[in-house]
């Protein structure tokens, strides 16, 4: 744990808990997303939310039920590697992600499956070059640039519990203090804890369900075999409501304020996006089975 945290543990009077939180910190890296100036234009293989991939021919642009999927963002690794304290991550090559952004859906069920998708590159990135979207693209998002950085993460509580820590009433709302002051705003990130409501709990189990073809909480008996594949899960990435990079167009209209969500970073209510996969798939580079949560705000 690092001497900013604790700090913040201590201010927020749960020092008599420090070492105890401090085994449930989880390493995280941070994404910070900068509008571009205007006139402003990124080169091939930078870092970007938004705008359109830099791709290699191997890869072409995907599509959900003949819809193309929305670009979302590309990640050079190499930007990355240096802040991934836990050396899990690729530390080379492309990483892109897609997500129907229109309909938004939520990856609660299996029939979701492709209506997201994390796709790597580890080639000679002298390959990649900008392309075009596709017709039908319904939606686009203007580029931004990113910025890193190591961040250090603690889990949400579940009605006063952490783990085997039992929060008393008043440690328990400290402790909800200690996460809205270190949690950042908007909180994009790889790795780490997942920032959220208590639901968050719950999905690496709800992943685990339908990516098997399992639709959560529905009496299915293979529910049961499943549950101890959860524990498989970890968060990848994570993407936040984001109106400062793309925010929504506000009109006026016959005296009426018109207020157009479609090109904005907004993910259902102002809520997140979480990309999770299977520690295994992460350590082999098979980001094929990555599952997706929306979460509203």
């Amino acid at each position: 744990m690092n001497k900013g945290l604790r700090h913040y543990i201590q201010k927020a009077g749960l020092s008599h808990l420090a070492d105890k939180l401090e085994t449930l910190v989880m390493p995280a890296i941070r994404i910070d997303a900068h509008s571009l100036e205007e006139g402003e234009t990124l080169p091939a293989g930078v870092s970007r939310f938004g705008g359109f991939p830099d791709l290699p021919l191997t890869i072409e642009w995907p599509v959900w039920n003949d819809v193309p999927l929305t670009f979302l963002a590309q990640f050079n690794m190499a930007d990355v590697t240096e802040y991934d304290i836990e050396g899990v991550l690729p530390s080379s090559g492309m990483l892109y992600v897609f997500y129907e952004a229109d309909e938004q859906p939520s990856g609660f069920f299996p029939s979701e499956r492709g209506a997201w998708r994390v796709l790597y590159f580890d080639g000679d990135l002298d390959e990649i070059q900008q392309v075009s979207p596709p017709s039908e693209l319904k939606i686009s998002f203007a580029p931004a640039n990113l910025e890193f950085s190591s961040d250090e993460t603690l889990p949400t509580d579940r009605g006063g519990q952490l783990g085997d820590i039992e929060l008393s009433d008043e440690d328990a709302e400290r402790y909800l203090r200690l996460k809205t002051t270190i949690a950042a705003s908007p909180s994009h990130q790889f790795l780490g804890h997942p920032e959220g409501p208590d639901t968050v709990l719950e999905m690496p189990f709800q992943c685990q369900l339908a990516s098997n073809g399992v639709y959560p909480y529905n009496n299915d008996p293979r529910e049961a075999e499943l549950r101890d594949g959860a524990s498989d899960w970890r968060l990848l990435l994570q993407i936040d409501t984001d109106t400062e990079i793309a925010p929504p167009e506000i009109s006026l209209e016959d005296g009426f304020v018109n207020i157009d969500v479609n090109a904005a970073w907004i993910w259902h209510d102002a809520g997140m996006l979480y990309f999770w996969i299977q520690k295994d798939a992460l350590q082999q580079r098979n980001f094929d089975n990555v599952w997706m949560q929306l979460e509203g705000g």
